[in-house]
């Protein structure tokens, strides 16, 4: 469902973790444009919340991933779910599983 995430002056702080509707994301501006990620680890579902410029890392078990593309640097086949993000009239969206929040 199509979800407002914010307006469109929090690009100036990128990558940078946000919560919506209650779940932990982590946008970034990638060579793919504006992406937001789940912050949840495939791990162990804790939260990705070390947030460098090259990659990101889940405090609970050092699980880091490429800040580029969201995949697991200690596991290769895993990743951060991606969702693209659209820009309308100055605010942000990003199609999102289950709600809709305009």
């Amino acid at each position: 469902m199509k979800t407002k995430i914010s307006d469109t002056s929090i690009l100036k702080k990128l990558p940078m973790s946000i919560t919506i509707n209650d779940d932990p994301y982590i946008i970034s501006e990638t060579t793919n444009g504006i992406i937001l990620f789940s912050a949840i680890c495939p791990h162990q579902h804790n939260v990705v919340s070390e947030l460098e410029e090259d990659c990101w890392r889940c405090p609970s078990h050092e699980w880091t991933f490429d800040s580029n593309s969201g995949c697991s640097i200690n596991a290769p086949t895993e990743s951060l779910t991606q969702f693209p993000v659209f820009i309308e009239n100055e605010f942000l969206f990003a199609e999102l599983p289950g709600r809709n929040n305009q």
